[in-house]
């Protein structure tokens, strides 16, 4: 495996991943990716606002730093929305097939899908806009789904999807599982929330013989099931046509909860198949990372949102394989590069960072 020194990831992720970013610019444009990419960067390491943090960036420099409303006409006006995101997805898989090769190779990891929003404040009908759980007085936002590799130290993203709001989670499940077999990601076990339980979700795992675990709503019949079976039970359950197992799992000190599974488990192993699904509290550190050091934004605009949301998702990967090459070159062996370091190191013009 090779190993890198931060200064010098940063001019290889600057020259084979952020200047890749197809922000479709005239020939005759002013600036060029990097110099619009480098602002924003700064911004989210500050976690500011757009203008804010290109002003930041301006000062910070001394450079001629292109103005803010420069990015962002940029990605109002780009021609094709989903090929700007498509090539941030091809970015983010060239990410993770490096990662890979660093360390982890071709084994089966256990895979989380998960939702996560970014409020939205107007009008409901905006494009792209969806309801969400109420969270900051609001019950509508810009929603992605993401499939995470969750492993102890290892939690690269596999996929994106921008959420339409009429999808269902039928459909984000398929759309996902197309992105990871085509990544060559095998998937020992599907870790999902509960809001993925459905006869219709689980019935396409089945048929794709894919394992799963995921909590199960508690309907009157589940929820009555809970209540009179002892931690341990395993029994098998009906969802409508999809049939699933069911184990009713001590999950806190004196709280059972309901699980669905596909997963051939006896009693024995019911409560050990269950610690595994607190490996998916993992995505939830992934999304923390990315919203920590997002840059703000009071843009309605879908395609900044998701700009936004794919940059930093691709940046966390970037962090990720750092942090996989760097330890051996300096004797440690847990991560000593922080995200907030590397988006300092990504957003310093290239002579700062040799």
């Amino acid at each position: 495996m090779t190993v890198v020194e931060p200064k010098g990831f940063s001019r290889f992720a600057k020259r084979h991943f952020l200047s890749k970013i197809e922000l479709a610019l005239a020939p005759n444009c002013k600036y060029n990716t990097l110099e619009l990419v480098e602002p924003l960067l700064s911004t989210a390491e500050a976690r500011l606002f757009t203008h804010g943090g290109f002003r930041r960036h301006a000062e910070k420099t001394n450079d001629q730093t292109p103005a803010s409303s420069t990015l962002l006409y940029h990605l109002h006006k780009h021609p094709n929305p989903e090929a700007l995101l498509s090539n941030l997805q091809k970015l983010i898989d060239v990410s993770l097939e490096l990662s890979l090769r660093s360390r982890y190779g071709r084994r089966a990891f256990d895979v989380a899908i998960d939702l996560t929003p970014t409020p939205y404040y107007g009008d409901p009908n905006f494009p792209m806009v969806s309801t969400t759980k109420p969270d900051r007085g609001t019950t509508y936002g810009y929603v992605f789904a993401v499939a995470s590799i969750i492993e102890p130290g290892f939690r690269p993203i596999v996929a994106v999807v921008f959420k339409k709001p009429r999808e269902t989670c039928l459909d984000i499940i398929r759309r996902l599982i197309v992105m990871i077999e085509h990544r060559g990601v095998r998937i020992r076990i599907l870790l999902l929330d509960r809001a993925f339980y459905s006869g219709d979700v689980i019935n396409l795992l089945k048929r794709k013989r894919i394992h799963f675990l995921m909590p199960a709503r508690q309907n009157a019949r589940a929820g009555r099931i809970t209540a009179l079976s002892p931690a341990g039970t395993v029994i098998k359950f009906r969802l409508g046509t999809a049939e699933h197992t069911l184990i009713i799992a001590s999950y806190h000190a004196d709280e059972k909860r309901p699980f669905a599974t596909n997963i051939p488990v006896g009693r024995e192993d019911a409560q050990v198949l269950i610690q595994t699904y607190r490996k998916r509290w993992g995505i939830e550190t992934c999304f923390r990372q990315i919203h920590d050091r997002r840059p703000r934004t009071t843009s309605r605009d879908p395609t900044v949102r998701a700009f936004y949301f794919y940059l930093s998702a691709l940046v966390f990967n970037l962090w990720l394989l750092l942090n996989l090459r760097t330890p051996y070159t300096l004797g440690y062996e847990t991560p000593i590069v922080a995200v907030v370091e590397l988006l300092a190191l990504l957003s310093a013009p290239i002579r700062d960072c040799g």
